[in-house]
Parts: structure tokens; sequence; C-alpha cells
């Protein structure tokens, strides 16, 4: 028999919505429940649902909030009772039907078999993933009654639809970008000879200079500094890594200043939300005399 609304402790709030021991049920870090359904803040992370046959399953919304309701999400999935019959989605909870369960379940399958193709590392993380998307997919077919059959061809059809999809989406963003670029070219070349003018930040590329307050550091068009020995010591390390192969931070770390460099590839460097081209790379090295 379930009890009437209580307050329990925060990190309970989920197992207590998972074995619906109450009828709902709130805590002090913005976390509970009423009836099927447990939110955070707002937002519905989790809904227990029931198919003709009066079987349960759970609903586990996996989209990425803010980082309090992402440890609410892992309280909730460590509440899940052993062998339940859980399923994946991304958003409102409420309204989702099983054709859009199964949409989700497949769509996610195909991506983590594209991440799978490309991927350096973690390969096998990915393929395990998608095995456990698409059995997932086959549990939701039959929990929901569903007519859908899924053959060999199926993740093949959708991973072609979302690489035309990515191919799209980037070259719309290059075009955007070229476009941004063009309507900026004089701001870009006053902030390349040390004017103190405001560089857009909707321009994705990024350019170096000389700092304009200090000649002994690097400037980046994102507003970071770099002293000039650890740029031009970044600079030579990544002449000697510019393969096929290049170089990704996995166990050996490269300090640069306050800073990490994570990767280096055909295009450039990459070190947080900075990714370098080569020929920013290459034209601000001869402005220093780095290289010819």
């Amino acid at each position: 028999m379930r009890t009437p609304r209580a307050k329990f402790p925060s990190r309970e709030i989920p197992h207590i919505w998972a074995h619906q021991t109450a009828e709902e049920g709130h805590g002090d870090a913005k976390i509970g429940f009423e009836g099927a359904s447990l939110y955070s803040y707002l937002t519905e992370i989790g809904r227990i649902v029931r198919n003709k046959k009066g079987q349960t399953a759970y609903l586990l919304n996996e989209k990425s909030y803010s980082p309090t309701t992402n440890k609410h999400q892992s309280w909730m999935h460590s509440a899940i009772p052993a062998n339940a019959t859980v399923f994946m989605a991304s958003g409102e909870l409420r309204y989702l039907t099983g054709k859009q369960l199964l949409a989700h379940a497949l769509e996610s399958a195909a991506r983590c078999a594209n991440l799978a193709e490309t991927a350096r590392s973690h390969k096998d993380y990915h393929l395990a993933d998608q095995a456990n998307r698409l059995e997932s997919a086959k549990q939701i077919i039959e929990f929901y009654g569903l007519q859908n059959k899924i053959d060999e061809k199926t993740i093949d059809r959708l991973r072609a639809v979302q690489k035309r999809a990515k191919a799209a989406k980037e070259k719309a963003l290059a075009e955007q970008q070229k476009r941004l670029e063009a309507a900026n070219a004089e701001t870009f070349a006053a902030w390349l000879r040390g004017e103190l003018v405001s560089f857009p930040s909707t321009v994705i590329r990024v350019f170096v200079r000389v700092s304009p307050h200090d000649e002994n550091n690097m400037e980046t068009s994102r507003g970071v500094f770099v002293p000039l020995k650890e740029a031009r010591r970044v600079f030579r390390f990544a002449q000697r890594h510019r393969t096929p192969e290049g170089w990704r931070r996995n166990g050996e770390r490269f300090g640069v200043g306050d800073y990490q460099l994570d990767s280096i590839t055909d295009a450039g460097i990459v070190a947080g939300c900075h990714h370098i081209q080569w020929d920013e790379i290459e034209r601000f090295a001869k402005l220093m005399g780095w290289m010819k």
C-alpha cells in the first residue's frame, strides 16, 4: 500500500519513485515525483509506463541538462530495479509513443555505428552501445506490440541518412562562416595588426597574434593568452606529429601555459574550445620566424 505525500531525503527520492512506495514526494535538492513521473526542477526525467498487457517499463530521459539535473539522472539510473525493462528517450516523455521510442533507439544505434567507424579509441564501447540500442529497439517492438521489423539494412539506411544530414549541416555552417569572415574582414585585419577592436564571437575560426598588452604573450581571438615560448614549443611538437596518425591526449599530456593540448590532426591543433587551423598556425609561425 502506498503512503500519501511526504518529504524524503533527496537521495532517496528516485528509489521511492522507482518502487512506487508513495504516491508523491519531494526532497531538498529540487527533485521530486508525482505518481509515475520523476522530476528534476520542472523537467520530467523519468516515467513509469504500462502496456496493454499490464507490463511495466521505465522511460528514462537521457537528454543532458544542468549539472544538478545530470546528477539526479545518475541517481535515477542507480535506483531502477534489477531486470526491469528500461527504454531511453530524449526530451518530453509525457506524449511519447512506442513508434517514437523505437525511432530514437534505432537512430541512436546508427549514431553509435558511425562513431565506431571513425573512433580512434573507445571503438568497442561504441559497438557495445550500438548492440544495446538494437536490443532495446527489439524490446520496444515487443512491449508496444508494433509491427516494425529490424533487418540488417535498417541501421545502414539510418547511418546514411545521418551522414547526409551531418554533411549538409557542416556545409551550411562552413558557408555561414565564410559570409561572416567576409563581412568582418576589416575587423580581422585590424585585430591581427594589434588594434584594440572587438573580435566577433560568432566566428568559429580561431586567429592568433602577439598580444598588444604584452609582447611576450600570444593572444587568441577567443581571449586566451599563452607565453610565446610555450606557443613555439607547441608549434615544434605539432610539426613532428603532423602525420595521418596525428596525436591525441590519451595518458600522455602536453601542457600549454595554463591549458592542455588535446589533439593534433590534419586540420590543425585542438586545445579545449580552440581549433586552430594549419594555415593560421603557419601564418603566425612565419611571422615569428619559426619557419620559412
